[in-house]
């Protein structure tokens, strides 16, 4: 099926394709502005930093021998800890952060830093980029949401693996307070994009911080590698799904096909030239044929009539 636009004739599948493909470019551009906005958000936030030492030397116990490199930025202009950019990990922190005890602040620090080590950020880049190619696709909508929770579900095991139940508390409440305390209630939470933050779960969303107190307070954790391999898996099956041509197993009816012309000897001939050639004439239309093809059916059967 074709259709006509300013006099071009295209196929549905052409123009399916040329629609995806400029939603993918259009999605590509704004993607880029955002990270190109979180930029210039950083750079506006180093401008007003509040530098403390207290906060840089529990850094520096966070990473210990680490030489990966990071810069923290603490402001009034941030609402909840976070990680952002791609290349120099920079942590931003809202200024309430100055008032918690040293394990509240060690606690939100090793969570960050989890993010840095797990390189989440890379891994919500690919995502994009996924719903940059499959943007019409509602599924992947539903796995970059899915995503953010599964990301810092991982975080949470990777810093509370080694706690005490007394310790595992002690965090939930930092959890708790940052969730409810740094995020006003009733204002919708901004965050810039390619982002990996402490207090995710926000106090509208009960079912998620529910879901991380569940798990956090059970006695045996799950493995977070089973997590990460069942998301492997699913990102896989999402792009297999789309090598997989769906077509009949046979032929179809043949009442459905086009007519089919038989050649006969009451609706055909052979015309022999002078010059040796010969000639299928058929309903009008004439062919020349080799030797070979003439001594098979149907045109063996064929009369022969010389010129």
């Amino acid at each position: 099926v074709k259709i006509d636009i300013l006099g071009n004739s295209l196929s549905i599948a052409t123009i399916l394709l040329s629609i995806c493909g400029i939603g993918s470019v259009i999605y590509l551009f704004v993607l880029i502005a955002r990270i190109n906005s979180v930029r210039k958000i950083i750079n506006s936030l180093n401008l007003c930093n509040i530098t403390d030492e207290r906060i840089t030397l529990c850094m520096k116990q966070v990473t210990g021998k680490s030489k990966r490199k990071f810069h923290i930025i603490i402001s009034e202009k941030v609402t909840t800890p976070l990680v952002v950019d791609l290349f120099t990990s920079t942590i931003l922190l809202p200024t309430n952060v100055l008032e918690m005890d040293d394990e509240q602040v060690h606690n939100i620090l090793t969570h960050e830093w989890c993010h840095v080590l797990n390189k989440d950020i890379v891994v919500k880049l690919l995502i994009e980029l996924l719903i940059c190619l499959m943007w019409w696709n509602p599924v992947v909508y539903i796995l970059k949401k899915n995503l953010e929770q599964t990301l810092e579900l991982r975080c949470d095991l990777r810093v509370t693996k080694k706690m005490s139940q007394k310790e595992k508390l002690n965090y939930l409440k930092v959890l708790l307070l940052v969730a409810e305390h740094l995020i006003p209630k009733g204002e919708k939470e901004s965050r810039p994009i390619l982002c990996s933050n402490f207090g995710y779960a926000k106090s509208t969303d009960n079912s998620a911080i529910k879901q991380r107190f569940e798990i956090i307070s059970k006695t045996k954790s799950p493995n977070p590698i089973k997590s990460t391999i069942l998301m492997s898996i699913m990102v896989l099956l999402l792009a297999f799904s789309y090598l997989v041509i769906f077509q009949p197993s046979s032929y179809p009816p043949t009442e459905d096909t086009s007519e089919v012309l038989e050649i006969t000897p009451e609706n055909a001939y052979i015309l022999v030239k002078d010059d040796g050639t010969n000639w299928l004439i058929f309903q009008g239309a004439s062919v020349e044929i080799s030797e070979e093809l003439l001594l098979q059916e149907p045109h063996d059967l064929l009369i022969k009539i010389h010129e």
